[in-house]
């Protein structure tokens, strides 16, 4: 990889290094505990995937090169993801037999440079924090991670929050929760370091940007593997340019590289790379990223030199031991290697174990919380402290008229977690000025005014922890409310206290864009002479500016005023199929577009 700038090769110094041996890299994945796992199992589960707008633009380019006729435009109405089980099932106008052969979402803009854990056991914090919600945020808001650090999310935010204390790796369960609490500070802000992996973030206004990145809970992705393997869900997620994270046992698996496939439709590009045929163990707990698949691959799992079933299609995993490693930080893994038992005729079976089974063959799932998210309502508040896993704060609201929280939200961070220890990682008493996100606490439906409490639990005698300060900010209406009545002392107790402030307003709602449908003629009718085209415009957030016809993709009449009618000459058209599309485009330049194809006959 080569980078653009100095102070980029500064930054990543250590991040890119590569290691000269695998047992000079760190893994750490910590298996759940008993209880994680049943706060996993509590995970919604995907049910369905429908394509979004890169998903359908890449199932439209399946199409053609399959030589069907692509879709026209992209069903605007259907969720993308769909975790209720009790959801009816959803008519979508593009199918599992139309998925892209070929995704490689680290190809993106918003998907960052490889990183590098170093020794440390921080592997979990790089999957979810440092690729998945750096990627899954920049997808959401079109940032362009190539070339800064601006937007590329803290490996070394969420590792040394959720570590305990000691650097023996991290539960990804621990580390979910905390970004959808909490979110991330910036690489640029709080940069990875190998040799500190205990101090938390000094800098207030880390804890107040992170909050904009918060993602929503991470969701389970079945069907990888195990005894059976269905990638339908996991290839429509890929495709629609999301990146997924799984568990395995990196040092138990077992290389070869790809070589030339002779079958008709083979995809050769990358003879030579190294690839994974199978995992013969459970040594080396890991956390990796799936950012890509290629069905066309052949990987020679048998080692036999021949095309076989089973050996087609594999994962492109992008792991955190620099671009030294593998094929530049990645490494394909074939499908096969994610089942229990081989599906390649003399394929190796002897002290096999699922790829994906360090975690259940569970792949996670998030998106950022939303465009460029903003907190309505933040707690921000002064603690010291000398014990990190002392304290733990929450904050919760209620009508100004009851002394206890109807409804509370706790932190993915201040939870009694951090080990024995200062913010700095040592024996010393620190403060810290931390941030809370109570947006998620204001709905609709609460009054005028609202009574905001912070939680603060102090749970041992001695080393008791201070609030310092304790302040709301009002986003919405650039409003700070400070709490009067501090310093307060907690020893070994609860103490809550709380702000009256106004009831931020709801945000308004996502604009929406116009919907076009074309009444007249029907799809694939037969026309002659002069054709009346009729249509339905449905504007969206903002009124309609102009109606355009397109013959072909020519642009051929256009209307400024309803309602909306063309009338074409189908003389001037050669016999035969023609595309007709109407684009509607509103005083906020978005659009919405409706396509039909029509048989001229004359």
């Amino acid at each position: 990889m080569k980078l653009k700038t100095l102070w980029l090769c500064s930054l990543l110094a250590v991040s890119l290094t590569a290691n000269e041996g695998e047992n000079k890299l760190g893994t750490g994945l910590k298996i759940p505990t008993e209880e994680e796992w049943v706060e996993i199992e509590k995970m919604p589960k995907v049910r369905r995937v429908h394509p979004n707008k890169i998903g359908h633009e890449r199932h439209k380019h399946q199409q053609r090169i399959s030589g069907i006729e692509p879709t026209a435009a992209a069903p605007t109405n259907l969720p993308e993801i769909i975790t209720d089980p009790n959801s009816p099932h959803l008519s979508v106008s593009l199918g599992e037999s139309t998925l892209p052969s070929y995704v490689d979402n680290s190809t993106l803009p918003c998907f960052p440079y490889i990183g590098n854990q170093g020794t440390l056991g921080s592997c979990t914090a790089f999957g979810s924090t440092y690729y998945q919600a750096t990627h899954e945020i920049g997808l959401l808001n079109g940032y362009y991670n190539k070339s800064s650090f601006t937007h590329i999310l803290s490996p070394k935010w969420t590792y040394n929050m959720i570590n305990g204390g000691a650097d023996n790796g991290s539960s990804p369960h621990d580390a979910y929760q905390l970004l959808a609490a909490n979110g991330a500070a910036s690489y640029a802000s709080f940069p990875y370091s190998t040799v500190d992996p205990y101090s938390w973030d000094f800098n207030a206004q880390d804890w107040v940007s992170a909050l904009s990145n918060r993602t929503n809970p991470a969701v389970q992705v079945l069907g990888i593997g195990g005894t059976s393997q269905d990638l339908t869900q996991i290839k429509q997620l890929l495709a629609n340019g999301h990146i997924l994270t799984f568990g395995t046992y990196i040092n138990s698996w077992q290389y070869t590289t790809i070589k030339t496939d002779p079958s008709i439709g083979a995809d050769n590009r990358f003879v030579g790379q190294k690839a994974v045929t199978w995992m013969n163990g459970n040594n080396g707990s890991h956390f990796a990223t799936i950012v890509g698949y290629n069905d066309n691959l052949w990987i020679d799992i048998n080692s036999n030199g021949q095309v076989d079933r089973g050996e087609k299609g594999a994962f492109l995993i992008a792991n955190s031991w620099g671009g030294g490693w593998g094929n530049g930080g990645f490494m394909w893994i074939s499908y096969d290697a994610f089942l229990t038992t081989t599906a390649v005729i003399n394929g190796p079976k002897y002290g096999r174990v699922a790829l994906a089974a360090a975690l259940n063959n569970i792949v996670f799932s998030v998106t950022g919380k939303a465009a460029n998210y903003n907190p309505s309502m933040v707690a921000q508040f002064t603690i010291t402290s000398g014990r990190r896993n002392q304290f733990s704060v929450s904050g919760g609201i209620s009508s100004p008229l009851q002394m206890v929280p109807s409804s509370t939200f706790s932190s993915g961070a201040f939870n009694h977690q951090g080990g024995i220890m200062g913010f700095d990682g040592s024996q010393t008493t620190e403060t810290i000025t931390f941030a809370l996100d109570l947006s998620d606490l204001v709905a609709a439906s609460t009054p005028d005014f609202t009574r905001f409490y912070l939680i603060t639990n102090d749970n041992l005698v001695g080393n008791p922890t201070t609030i310092g300060s304790f302040k709301l900010i009002d986003n919405t209406r650039n409003v700070t409310t400070n709490y009067p009545f501090v310093p307060l002392v907690v020893d070994n107790k609860t103490t809550t206290i709380f702000i009256d402030a106004e009831t931020p307003p709801p945000p308004p709602p996502p604009p929406t864009s116009p919907t076009v449908a074309i009444t007249s003629p029907t799809n694939q009718s037969q026309a002659s002479g002069l054709l009346p085209i009729s249509t339905t415009v449905t504007p969206g957030s903002s009124p309609i500016a102009s109606v355009t016809l397109y013959v072909d993709n020519v642009s051929t009449a256009i209307d400024l005023q309803g309602p909306y009618t063309f009338l074409l000459d189908t003389t001037k058209l050669t016999n035969g199929m023609h595309t007709l599309a109407v684009k509607a485009v509103d005083s906020q330049q978005r659009s919405g577009k409706k396509s039909i194809t029509i048989f001229v006959s004359n």
